[in-house]
């Protein structure tokens, strides 16, 4: 949803998909796009490689960014349904929420510091 919500504060139609890579590639804004990479692989990288190398099946941890939105939306579209779900993948992009969060809200001056303008009373 906030990956959606950026189009909107872009000006835009937020894209008619479920498709992570996709939605975040439609951002305009360069610069935030590359923080957050950047501050998501800070985040994670770590823990990617650790999983690479100790996990029990290594082709099911992303390498990067990009490949974790990939595997994220794959999860997405399976796990929603949970009674079909088979186990074969996973969400990696657990702080990616909080940081688009704290993104959007420099976005959009204000709901800098007023918690009720951003969540709803």
């Amino acid at each position: 949803m906030y990956l959606k919500c950026w189009s909107v504060i872009e000006g835009r139609q937020p894209l008619r998909t479920h498709d992570l890579r996709d939605l975040y590639n439609d951002i305009q804004d360069v610069e935030a796009k590359r923080l957050i990479k950047l501050i998501f692989e800070a985040q994670n990288g770590a823990s990617f490689a650790n999983w690479k190398l100790n996990g029990p099946d290594p082709s099911k941890v992303p390498k990067d960014f990009e490949e974790a939105l990939v595997f994220s939306s794959t999860a997405f579209v399976k796990i929603r349904y949970h009674m079909e779900y088979d186990g074969s993948v996973g969400y990696w992009l657990s702080s990616l929420p909080s940081l688009l969060r704290m993104t959007l809200v420099g976005k959009v001056p204000e709901w800098n510091g007023d918690p009720e303008a951003l969540y709803g009373p």
